[in-house]
C-alpha cells in the first residue's frame, strides 16, 4: 500500500454508465461489468443518460454508443464537455459501424477510446475501459483530521494557506488527486465528508 500520510485511500467501486439504445447489448455490456466488480448504470440513449448526469450520477467512465433517439451519444458527451461537474469524466464511444468521420468526431471531442463493435469482444471492451480508467480515475487519500500528520498533510499540500475548513474535526478530510485529460498534470482538492 503507498504511503498515504497518515490517511488510508479510500476504495469504492469503479463506476461506468453505459448508454446504448441496443437493449441487448446494453444488457451484455452490464452483466460484463457487473462480473468484474463495476457498479453499473444504464440508459437507453443520450437523454436518459443526461437526465441521470444532471440528477447528480457521478460514473468513472462513461461508455456511449453514437446514434440513439432523443439524444446521440455525440450530443450528450458535448453536454458533459460544457459541465464543469462532467468534462473530465473519460468518455468511450463506441460504434456499430467504425465510420471515418464518427471516429474524428470522437478524436475531436476528446473521447478517451473509439471502439468499433463488430470488432471488439466484450470482454476486450471491458479492458479497454480498465486501462482507460488506470490513467484518468481520481485517487483519493483520507486523512484522520484529529492525528497531527494529516494536518500536515493539509499544510504541504497547501503552503499558500488557502484552504478553509469546518471546525468540526469528526468530519474526515479526502484528498482527490485528479487527472488533467490529455495533460501530465493533476488538479489536487480537498473534500470533506461526514
Amino acid at each position: 500500500m503507498p504511503d498515504t500520510v497518515g490517511g488510508d485511500i479510500v476504495k469504492k467501486n469503479l463506476s461506468i454508465l453505459l448508454v446504448d439504445d441496443d437493449t441487448k447489448l446494453l444488457e451484455i455490456h452490464a452483466a460484463v461489468f457487473r462480473d468484474a466488480g463495476f457498479d453499473v448504470t444504464t440508459a437507453e440513449d443520450g437523454a436518459a443518460a443526461w437526465a441521470l448526469l444532471e440528477s447528480g450520477e457521478r460514473p468513472d467512465i462513461v461508455m456511449t454508443g453514437i446514434r440513439m433517439p432523443k439524444m446521440s451519444g455525440f450530443d450528450l458527451f458535448q453536454k458533459m464537455r460544457a459541465d464543469a461537474a462532467l468534462r473530465a469524466t473519460p468518455v468511450v464511444v463506441y460504434s456499430h459501424q467504425g465510420m471515418q468521420e464518427h471516429a474524428a468526431m470522437a478524436k475531436r471531442l476528446g473521447a478517451a477510446q473509439f471502439i468499433v463493435r463488430s470488432q471488439t469482444s466484450p470482454g476486450e471492451v471491458l479492458r479497454i475501459v480498465r486501462q482507460t480508467l488506470g490513467t484518468a480515475r481520481p485517487l483519493k487519500l483520507s486523512f484522520d483530521r484529529e492525528l497531527l500528520d494529516g494536518v500536515e498533510a493539509v499544510r504541504l499540500i497547501d503552503r499558500a494557506g488557502h484552504s478553509n475548513f469546518a471546525a468540526d474535526q469528526t468530519k474526515r478530510l479526502i484528498l482527490v488527486v485528479e487527472p488533467i485529460a490529455d495533460q501530465e498534470t493533476f488538479r489536487l482538492r480537498f473534500e470533506e465528508h461526514e
